[in-house]
This record gives C-alpha cells, structure tokens and sequence, in this order.
C-alpha cells in the first residue's frame, strides 16, 4: 500500500514538474505543444524511387494549319522546268547530230532519209528560236517552283507569265510541225499528214494540260488567300 502511495506523489509530482517517466525515455511537454510534435529523422533515401519526366522533344510540334499544295507544285514546276531545258537543248543540236550521224555511217544514206534532213535544215531558222524560248520559259518555270516552294509572293506572277507563254509557244509550235510536216508531204518514207494532225493535237492538249490547271488553279479564293499571307 505504501508502494503505490509512494508512486502515486511521484506521478503527481513529474506531472506538476512537467515532465513523465516514460520507461528509459523522458518526454518533455511545452505549454501550447502537443506530445506528438517530437521530431522525427527524414529517411536518408527515398522509400521509392524517383521517376524522371520524360524530355519534351526540342523540335517544335508542326501546328497543321500549313498547307502543302506549294510544295507539291513547286516539285512539278521545277521537275518540268528541268526537262523544258534539256529538251530545248535537245532540239537544238538534234539536227546538226543526226547530220554527223549519217556523214560518219559508212556508205551513202538512204535519199529519202537526205531529203528529210535537207528539210529540216531549211527550217532551222524557225525552230531554232522556237527552241531557244522554250529554254527561257522552262528556266522561268523552274525558277517559279523554286519561288513557290519557298513561298515568295513572286511566284504567282512568274507562274502566270509561264503559263501564257507556255501556251502561246504550244500554239506555235504545233503550228510549225504542220507546216513542216507538210513539206515533207513529197518526200518518200514521210509519215502521212493525217499522223501530223494527231501528233500535234496531242502535242497541243499535253503542253496547254500544266499552264492551264496552274492559271485555274491559282484564280482558287483560297489560294490567293493564303498567297496574300506569303513574305
């Protein structure tokens, strides 16, 4: 009984000091502060690993909104262009090749086959300068493309002086096949003139078949809205 009196005023006593045997450990109690505000040691590491966010790509996102129709006819103008140039070239020295052809062959050539060179050759000051502008207007057309594809407001103006240059050298062009090929009506082994007729009617609806999807395609309200935002 004197045992638990005695531990009684100790209890009594620790509790008016303040403090509260608590086994081998002592718990200080401030006024205003609670016995669970002792304060406890951080792990050392985490309990769970850290995850890194994945990096954002450094490239920016393309929007959507840009459209590709000038990339797509600045290929096809500079594509064509290209070809326009060789072909010009072509056209120009194809004469004067076949000439040294039949020189170096050895034995005479066939006289029909002089005959048709002899023509030709009296019309080269006719298809020479035809040839030379259709080199000048396919070098303006691949110049175009270039312009389009890096979508310069110029473009459209190069375009359109193409396209009715285009037309206009078609137009003579087949024009002259016919006058030609007509000259060549008396001469043996020369294709009939109803195969010329088709030739340049071909000829006509393949040459017109760009310079005029390019005019209608460019007259498109969409078109020149997004042109009027070009630099």
């Amino acid at each position: 009984m004197k045992t638990n009196v005695r531990q009684g005023r100790a209890d009594l006593e620790s509790l008016t000091m303040g403090t509260i045997p608590a086994g081998h450990r002592t718990i200080f109690m401030d006024a205003g502060e609670s016995p669970a505000s002792e304060e406890l040691t951080p792990p050392t590491e985490p309990l769970h690993p850290l995850i890194t966010p994945a990096t954002p790509p450094m490239q920016p996102v393309p929007s959507g909104d840009r459209s590709t129709w000038p990339t797509v006819l600045g290929t096809i103008a500079i594509i064509f262009g290209a070809g326009g140039i060789l072909g010009g070239v072509w056209g120009i020295v194809s004469p004067a090749v076949m000439e040294a052809l039949v020189s170096s062959a050895p034995g005479p050539a066939p006289e029909s086959f002089r005959e048709m060179l002899d023509v030709m050759s009296a019309w080269r000051v006719w298809t020479t300068p035809l040839a030379l502008l259709g080199i000048g207007a396919a070098g303006l057309l691949l110049a175009a493309g270039v312009l389009v594809i890096k979508r310069r407001p110029k473009a459209t103006k190069a375009l359109k002086m193409w396209a009715v240059l285009r037309i206009v050298l078609v137009l003579a062009g087949c024009a002259l096949g016919l006058v030609l090929q007509n000259s060549l009506k008396d001469v043996s082994g020369a294709p009939p003139l109803q195969i010329a007729w088709v030739i340049a009617l071909f000829g006509l609806l393949w040459g017109c078949a760009l310079p005029v999807f390019i005019l209608v395609w460019l007259t498109r309200e969409g078109v020149k809205t997004e042109i009027r935002r070009w630099e």
